[in-house]
């Protein structure tokens, strides 16, 4: 090879480069046929050329895909004005595949809408700055053994319609990075991460988040399972998330959750789960399913609706701060236990306010804070502490402190008329030997003496000789 010549074969590779992939236009007015290469301004596209749409009006919006379609990536301009492009048609959902390189940007103010199955041979970006994209056939994240991830920006809203799977043999992913609407309504297979940077993600059928994915929601943007039940393992929320209207989420793995939990519905915590709270959260609506899982209160306070243990499960107030459950109700399934640990007399509160039960049965003794026997555990009847509420503990509640006072009171003022039979102070009493030759002692509870051997089991005054 001359000089010459290396110099031309490189000039034309850095050309080539520059200006990116080649363009194929859509001109066809009339065929609706993707595999006509009169419809195109090179021919039929390949998987390195950029298939454009809407570059002038009165164009062909009807597209007809061959059974195997493929093109590095699809674009839609503003030229022809707001048109809406459908591809293939209800009848004959997925029966043909559209494989993609590098993604889709939609500049077209007009609806697209794809029954086709679309598969992405590699990571990419569908990016929509236009009107609504519909994805009614199935989308495939990979093939082979490849999966890709598939990143959905602009502020147009995305619906895939279809079953987001794999592909292939690996995980595919799913990640929100858009400020409009990504729409899950397919009952999803794919098994890699779906992450939510920003916009809503709203789910409109049970399992759309794909099989016991990881999922995390970012600071400011919204999952809505919209009333569905959604199921993930490895999960981090400094978002949005709301349960719609009678919704469930169940964890299978380790999870934190701060920002927001609304709506109605269950949130459980399976066997080998543990959440950790990260902010205070207040939604009697929301009902807590301890399934074998581990609440980590971590210092906040919360508010739910009930609290059912369906397999022996812990919640653990924390040593951080003071934490607060304060729930409706507590239940018990068979004979499963709730472990109570890192809980401390008035610093932490636990209230219920329906009674968890009788004292030393089940299934209140199924309640079990550390170092006490589940015997211990009482349901106060009066309320007290910073929610004002009936406390589960295992300590006498704040009224039975008040009636040991009054005992000891009492016990006082007996032991010093006996001790003081004529107004005077002896040590000892030889003519009246109740207690027999005690010295009597005085206390701190206002000044009142009591023999020696009296004590009190719950008071903090210091015993003293009288005087």
């Amino acid at each position: 090879m001359n000089r010459s010549f290396s110099i031309i074969y490189v000039v034309t590779l850095l050309s080539v480069t520059a200006l990116g992939a080649p363009s194929d236009n859509w001109s066809s007015t009339s065929s609706s046929r993707w595999g006509n290469g009169g419809n195109w301004s090179k021919g039929i596209p390949g998987s390195g050329d950029v298939a454009k749409f809407n570059g002038s009006a009165n164009l062909q919006t009807s597209i007809t895909l061959l059974p195997l379609s493929a093109a590095g990536s699809l674009s839609f301009l503003t030229a022809g004005g707001a048109s809406d492009y459908t591809f293939d048609t209800a009848a004959t959902l997925n029966n043909n595949t559209l494989t993609l390189a590098s993604g889709i940007t939609n500049s077209d103010a007009g609806s697209l809408t794809f029954y086709n199955s679309t598969t992405l041979s590699g990571s990419q970006s569908w990016y929509n700055g236009g009107g609504a994209m519909a994805f009614n056939g199935n989308v495939n994240l990979g093939s082979g053994s490849s999966g890709g991830t598939l990143t959905v920006t602009g502020a147009g809203n995305v619906s895939l319609n279809g079953v987001v799977a794999n592909g292939g043999s690996a995980a595919g992913n799913l990640t929100m990075a858009s400020t409009g609407t990504l729409t899950l309504s397919g009952a999803n297979t794919y098994t890699g991460a779906t992450t939510i940077n920003s916009g809503t993600v709203q789910i409109n059928t049970s399992g759309a988040l794909g099989n016991g994915n990881a999922l995390s929601i970012a600071s400011g943007a919204t999952l809505n399972l919209n009333g569905t039940s959604q199921s993930v393992r490895a999960f981090t929320s400094a978002g949005a998330l709301n349960l719609g209207n009678s919704g469930a989420f169940t964890l299978l793995g380790s999870a934190s959750l701060a920002g927001t939990l609304t709506g109605t519905g269950t949130l459980t915590l399976n066997v080998g789960s543990t959440l950790t709270l990260g902010a205070n959260f207040s939604d009697s609506g929301i009902n807590i399913v301890l399934n074998g899982g581990t609440l980590k209160l971590n210092g906040t306070s919360n508010t739910f609706g009930s609290l059912s243990i369906t397999s022996s499960s812990i919640v653990d107030f924390g040593t951080t701060g003071s934490s607060i459950l304060d729930v409706n109700g507590v239940s018990f399934a068979g004979s499963a236990t709730l472990s109570v640990q890192n809980w401390a007399n008035l610093v932490d509160y636990f209230y219920s306010n329906a009674t968890t039960g009788t004292k030393g049965t089940a299934p209140e003794n199924q309640i079990v804070f550390t170092g006490y026997s589940g015997n211990a555990t009482h349901w106060n009847s009066n309320t007290d502490g910073p929610n004002n509420g009936h406390q589960v503990s295992p300590v006498p509640e704040p009224a039975f402190y008040g009636s040991i006072m009054i005992a000891l009171s009492l016990a006082g003022i007996v032991a010093f008329r006996r001790c003081h039979p004529y107004g005077k102070r002896t040590l000892y009493q030889p003519r009246r030997k109740p207690f027999g030759k005690r010295p009597c002692y005085r206390t701190s509870f206002d000044h009142l003496l009591v023999p020696v051997g009296i004590t009190s089991s719950g008071g903090k005054g210091r015993l003293s000789p009288a005087k």
